[in-house]
């Protein structure tokens, strides 16, 4: 099973072939900075639709949720699209 990218990879010079690594790290990491930013937004939104006494609550839940998401990110998101045999999938 030939990839899309290893199949054209012979025909690109050498230079561009080296940074395909970083750019692939850079674009997660964009994405990952556009997802905590959405989540921010998000709390604001919350924060808006309750009662003034529940505003600092629903902060709370939105931490948590960002706090356990980028702990389960980490644990195994990094793994699941860098490792080779992972042993879930």
């Amino acid at each position: 099973r030939v990839s899309m990218l290893e199949a054209i990879t012979p025909t690109l010079p050498v230079e561009v072939t080296d940074h395909t690594d970083a750019l692939d790290t850079s674009w997660v990491l964009l994405c990952s900075i556009f997802i905590i930013f959405m989540q921010l937004g998000f709390a604001q939104f919350e924060a808006g639709s309750v009662r003034e006494h529940n505003v600092i609550g629903t902060y709370m839940k939105n931490l948590l949720d960002l706090a356990l998401g980028v702990l389960v990110s980490a644990a195994f998101g990094y793994a699941i699209a860098y490792s080779e045999n992972f042993w879930i999938v």
